[in-house]
């Protein structure tokens, strides 16, 4: 759902211009502010799931993440979109790394591989598939339905971790990692020409 996110919207974004009556830079930062926010807090979500709780990041995540999707799809403009999405990038800073830290901690050794490997395996096939479901929506309903979508996807994904999740801490967490994601942001930042 996360990943997905990330290029599911890049097919959307000429129906998102015209009906938001903005210009492509504009629009652009629709999909810059989800990757940057997600590739900049990334590390920061891991470090809180080992310290707070793996399945409880993890939830706290979803939620962010379907509060997003619900604005991102009744946004009645650009700047609203654009905020939105970069909150929803937070969401899954949190959602992602604690996802994979809450396998590595449910699956005994022989069945963690193969677990994070189905794990990797869906990312890849809905990155890939991103763009075509995203094609479909925008023709077969609206821009707005590619946001709304994760709605249901995200409350079953957060029911499935309330249900069979296990909820595991690293013993050897004490504080949040506040040195190396600075340090990563503004890297990210300079890579994008900001």
């Amino acid at each position: 759902m996360a990943l997905l996110d990330g290029s599911v919207v890049n097919i959307a974004l000429p129906a998102i211009q015209q009906a938001l009556h903005a210009d492509a830079t504009a629009t652009q930062w629709i999909v810059n502010a989800y990757l940057l926010l997600l590739g900049a807090f990334v590390l920061i979500g891991g470090s809180a799931a080992d310290l707070y709780g793996r399945r409880r990041v993890f939830v706290l995540g979803v939620a962010v993440f379907i509060v997003a999707s619900i604005a991102c799809g009744l946004s009645p403009n650009n700047v609203v979109l654009v905020v939105s999405r970069a909150v929803q990038g937070l969401g899954a800073a949190m959602l992602v790394p604690a996802s994979l830290a809450m396998l590595g901690a449910t699956f005994g050794e022989q069945e963690r591989s193969q677990a994070i490997g189905i794990w990797a395996g869906a990312a890849a096939l809905m990155m890939a598939a991103g763009p075509l479901l995203g094609g479909w929506l925008v023709d077969q309903v609206s821009w707005r339905a590619l946001f709304l979508l994760n709605v249901p996807l995200a409350v079953a994904a957060a029911g499935l971790a309330l249900r069979f999740g296990c909820e595991s801490k690293d013993p050897r967490a004490n504080q949040l990692d506040w040195s190396g994601p600075p340090l990563w942001r503004l890297a990210l930042l300079r890579l994008h020409g900001v």
